[in-house]
């Protein structure tokens, strides 16, 4: 396959979706670096922006963060993106979020409470600290 029909091919994949750099390069293995440095140089690929859909996405959904980190992983966002994610990932506000949740979920029973919470990628330490409050 030529580059232009790479370069192409690549373009009307991106036109549907949002991909992450290691994404296309896994669904094209042939891919030219010179491609992937045109593509991210015209930021049709960009692992951070891409990243920061994800978790504005999951966020607005209720998710917590590791159900938050499991998705940035699974769509193979870069690992440095991802580090810093996590170094700058706000508990306090995902505590916030969790708060509402509990509100709208209308369960009593704590098992419930800590199954539904932690289904939704919240941390421990966040649902024990709901909890406790919650007494």
């Amino acid at each position: 396959m030529k580059n232009k029909e790479i370069f192409e091919k690549v373009l009307k994949l991106l036109s549907k979706k949002d991909y992450s750099e290691r994404e296309i390069a896994e669904k094209f293995p042939s891919i030219p670096p010179s491609i992937l440095d045109k593509l991210k140089k015209e930021k049709l690929i960009d692992d951070f922006s891409l990243c920061q859909k994800i978790v504005d996405k999951l966020k607005n959904k209720g998710k917590g963060y590791y159900y938050i980190i499991r998705e940035l992983e699974r769509r193979k966002i870069n690992e440095k993106i991802i580090e810093d994610f996590k170094k700058k990932y706000d508990f306090e506000q995902e505590f916030e979020r969790c708060k509402e949740i509990l509100k709208k979920l209308k369960l009593k029973d704590k098992n419930a409470i800590l199954l539904n919470l932690k289904g939704k990628g919240y941390s421990e330490q966040t649902i024990e600290r709901l909890l406790g409050n919650e007494n």
